[in-house]
């Protein structure tokens, strides 16, 4: 009963200073909205991909000695595997630190802490490589991946629109670049082994497989250092954002909750001076 009288009691003051309530959701959302212009606006810069499939996995190997060399030189990773492990780096504090490094990042990562005139940090305790690791993959670095089309979605939300765009495309280039290296290090060291592995063997076709082992190890190394997108084929690279396309601040939701706002603040307020009466008049 005693909340259903509370309910009953702001209703009716709701309805009686109806007109100051207007008035203060309209004056609390233009407040929010005014605000929002004192906030840098976000851009979000997006290049798309496709992952590429690898041809050159191993599909019909057998099993046994031959079947177990061919998994211990990295036969059977299909173009899943190495799309999930590229994607696993993209988001590994070692890659994203040494993507800060080569940009040079952290300033722009941290633009209050940094002094532009004099090229340094404005204090002793400035920003870490490890705040800026965080922040980065907190705040700035976003990606989905649709698995209905394979479309693979990299992002950089940025103030500056012009460096998100660079930046997104920049990630994506040494992303590919660095699995095209890891890549053609792993088929040198198999191609090693596997000749070590042909002196051991007696058998003529176990050699004869090994060597056709060898000849792919070789044609994995030359398809990575000639094709131009390794892992991941740009669809649509990233372009500079126009300005009515950030991310945030959105002024219309910025404008409903400071109307909510206002309307919550002046509701507590007409409550608490009832109670003050009520309690006056008791």
């Amino acid at each position: 009963m005693d909340s259903q009288t509370n309910t009953a009691t702001i209703v009716l003051l709701a309805w009686r200073e109806k007109r100051l309530l207007a008035m203060a959701i309209a004056a609390g959302a233009v407040l929010a909205i005014g605000l929002s212009f004192l906030i840098k606006p976000v851009y979000e810069a997006t290049t798309y991909l496709l992952p590429v499939v690898d041809d050159a996995a191993s599909g019909g190997l057998g099993s046994g000695q031959l079947g177990d060399l061919a998994t211990l030189v990295g036969f059977g990773e299909d173009g899943s595997f190495r799309k999930n492990e590229a994607l696993a780096r993209l988001q590994s504090r070692k890659f994203v630190g040494e993507f800060i490094l080569d940009k040079g990042l952290m300033p722009h990562l941290f633009p209050r802490d940094w002094n532009p005139k004099k090229g340094e940090w404005n204090s002793e305790d400035s920003p870490t490589l490890l705040d800026g690791i965080k922040l980065f993959l907190e705040d700035i670095l976003v990606f989905s991946d649709d698995s209905t089309t394979g479309v693979i979605r990299v992002g950089i939300r940025m103030t500056d629109k012009q460096l998100a765009a660079s930046l997104a495309n920049a990630i994506v280039e040494k992303l590919d670049s660095d699995m095209r290296m890891i890549a053609i290090a792993e088929a040198e060291r198999s191609y090693e082994f596997l000749a070590a592995e042909s002196e051991k063997a007696t058998a003529v076709e176990l050699r004869e497989s090994i060597y056709s082992l060898m000849e792919d190890q070789l044609e994995r190394r030359m398809l990575a250092r000639v094709n131009e997108g390794f892992v991941f084929k740009v669809i649509d690279p990233a372009i500079i954002p126009q300005p009515e396309d950030k991310i945030r601040p959105k002024r219309l939701v910025m404008g409903i909750f400071g109307g909510i706002a206002a309307f919550a603040a002046i509701i507590l307020f007409l409550v608490g001076r009832e109670w003050r009466r009520a309690a006056q008049d008791f």
